[in-house]
């Protein structure tokens, strides 16, 4: 069962990963996966800020499918995204890193035998 312990780590693996890669790229920012990967923790968290985890029902809208395949789809076109300037490159890094972390909480909580819900 996935736990705030879990979350907080998956985020940060999750996104330092990706952030990785990207660095790798050529973006020449040392320090991209350990930022993003901080960010990956806020984003792992997220689903739980968002709906509180006081029961074992507690998953609603914000830890759904649908939120997860919007997630998705928009952390995935942010990864594509080539901004023209410092600012844009900065709200891409957070988009991603925030996307993948929050990503990283619905696969852990899909794997649970309670799931999530479709909406």
């Amino acid at each position: 069962m996935a736990n705030a312990t879990l979350h907080t780590v998956a985020g940060f693996a999750a996104s330092a990963t990706v952030l990785a890669i990207e660095e790798r790229k050529g973006t020449k920012q040392p320090a991209l996966p350990l930022a993003g990967g901080l960010i990956g923790v806020v984003g792992g968290k997220l689903p739980d800020l968002l709906e509180p985890a006081t029961s074992p029902n507690h998953r609603r809208f914000c830890h759904s499918a649908v939120v997860a395949v919007t997630v998705g789809i928009a952390t995935y076109k942010l990864y594509q995204w080539q901004p023209t300037d410092a600012w844009g490159e900065f709200l891409r890094i957070l988009g991603i890193a925030l996307g993948v972390g929050y990503l990283s909480h619905l696969a852990l909580d899909l794997a649970t035998p309670k799931g999530l819900p479709l909406v």
